[in-house]
């Protein structure tokens, strides 16, 4: 959908999402980030116990209704 392009003119203009494991010494847990191409900040996080549709869609609220 980018077609590899990552810059962003303006805020909010570009999101990147990526789901990722992080192990501990009781297992794992997946760590779900949304980054700002415009400044490639970090708009929000979410940790879970399970890589499920919940752990993106509260990360997704996290920016667009918490704001």
């Amino acid at each position: 959908m980018l077609a590899r392009n990552f810059k962003a003119k303006r805020p909010l203009q570009k999101l990147t999402t990526d789901v990722s494991y992080v192990y501990h010494k009781q297992g794992r847990m997946f760590l779900s980030v949304i980054k700002d191409c415009y400044d490639t900040s970090i708009l929000a996080y979410t940790l879970s116990d399970f890589n499920d549709n919940k752990l993106v869609f509260d990360n997704i609220d996290l920016v667009f209704h918490d704001s």
